[in-house]
């Protein structure tokens, strides 16, 4: 009988393995941070249509940023390359899609009034 309840025991707590543990104690010399730059820009849309543009549509970002609610959207995992900077250069550096993480926050940017525009 208590062989029996050992064995039970034991794989109760089988179960509870969440598989293995990955030791983070050594790195290796032999690498550096994809991400080296942040360009952040604001959607000149709505959530809606943004959310839409980013998932569906030819460009992307790693996040997304909504006001209301406050939520952070993550659509492209920081180790891969989102398509947000088009062409791009800027000191020397060039392809900037392959070497940064893009942030676009939901903002209309503008509204027209009677004075012309008005930056939101």
């Amino acid at each position: 009988m208590i062989k029996c309840v050992l064995c039970v025991f034991c794989l109760m707590l089988a179960g509870c393995a969440s598989g293995p543990y990955i030791d983070r104690t050594y790195t290796s010399r032999g690498q550096d941070s994809r991400a080296q730059f942040l360009i952040i820009h604001y959607t000149a849309g709505g959530f809606g249509g943004s959310l839409k543009w980013l998932t569906e549509g030819p460009v992307s970002s790693h996040y997304l940023v909504n006001d209301n609610p406050p939520t952070i959207y993550g659509l492209v995992d920081d180790d891969r390359r989102a398509y947000h900077a088009g062409v791009s250069s800027w000191q020397g550096h060039t392809q900037l899609n392959a070497s940064s993480i893009g942030i676009e926050i939901v903002n209309l940017g503008y509204k027209r009034t009677a004075d012309g525009q008005q930056w939101i």
